[in-house]
Order: structure tokens, then sequence, then C-alpha cells
């Protein structure tokens, strides 16, 4: 069975779209608080607090220390049950933002 010029055309278009993402986005391993970007968006809890054990969350409040830890507190934190996400000032050197997404 051939396909339409509709579904050939949606093909090739969605091969389009799909190497115009892999040439934008990119997947890395490694300490996420050393790379050199403006911004770190980074899944957290409700409090705005680093939970326990070796998280995303937990590293970033590490190198962000006492003034990242203050920051967060002073946003209140979220709402329980709600998604969110919150602006706070770079602590880390070279880091403009770090955003926090808390999905409660």
């Amino acid at each position: 069975m051939t396909q339409s010029p509709i579904a050939k055309r949606a093909a090739t278009d969605e091969a389009t779209l799909r190497r115009r993402i892999a040439s934008i986005i990119k997947q890395d391993t490694g300490d996420i608080t050393a790379l050199p970007v403006e911004a770190i968006v980074c899944p957290t809890n409700s409090a705005l607090q680093p939970g326990g054990g070796n998280t995303v969350s937990g590293q970033v409040h590490a190198k962000g220390g006492p003034m990242l830890t203050e920051a967060c507190r002073q946003l209140h934190g979220c709402q329980p049950g709600m998604s969110s996400t919150r602006l706070v000032r770079g602590t880390m050197k070279s880091k403009s933002w770090q955003i926090a997404i808390a999905i409660a």
C-alpha cells in the first residue's frame, strides 16, 4: 500500500523536527552544577529544600550553600498537591538563576 502525499509529508516533517530537536537538546552525565550554563532547572519538594540521598536538588543546594537555602526559605515553598515553578537568583558562580520545579 502506498502512502498518501499527506502521510509522506507528515513523515518528512516529523523526521526534520526530530533532527532539529536532537541538534538543540543534549543529554549528558556528570555534575550538573559544573556545567557552563546560566540556569539550572531541577526537581525539588514543596518546601524547596534538598531531600535526602543523592538527589539533583541536594547537589544544587550543596554547591549553592546557605545563600540558596535562605533564598528558597524566603519563597515559603509551594502549595502541596500543586505543581509549581520558582525562580531563585543564582548563588553559584556563573549561574544567573536556579529554577526549582516542585511537583508535590
